[in-house]
């Protein structure tokens, strides 16, 4: 069968309901599992990091929660996430995921303005082989 995982951000004194089912009409046996983490320091806009235009990162979404973001190209709005900055520099800017170190279908999403009005610019998914 087909998994899910969801990561959010609990706040103290937050009741969270989970409900699972099957998609469309099935019905089955599943096994769930909960358990905590401390999210990674860069998972909301607020807290990006700053990239130089010719670096390299190795990094991990894994313990990052999901951000509120506006809608851009992808609909990836129950994606965890992690956030990092560039200066545009006045030249061409070119992001990309496209290395034998990435192991999940990224999206990459470009905005623009603040993190409290964010705009979009642009998005893409990498198809790295």
């Amino acid at each position: 069968g087909i998994s899910s995982s969801l990561q959010w951000f609990g706040e103290v004194g937050v009741i969270y309901h989970l409900r699972v089912g099957g998609l469309g009409q099935e019905v089955g046996d599943f096994g769930l599992t909960i358990d905590t983490f401390t999210p990674v320091a860069n998972d909301q806009c607020p807290d990006a990091i700053s990239v130089s235009s010719d670096g390299f990162i190795i990094a991990s979404t894994l313990d990052s929660t999901v951000p509120d973001v506006p809608y851009c190209g992808y609909y990836v709005d129950n994606s965890p996430g992690v956030w990092y900055y560039v200066d545009g520099e006045d030249k061409g800017v070119r992001a990309s995921t496209c290395s034998p170190r990435t192991s999940v279908y990224a999206v990459l999403e470009v905005f623009t303005g603040s993190c409290d009005q964010l705009y979009c610019v642009t998005s893409g998914m990498d198809d790295y082989n």
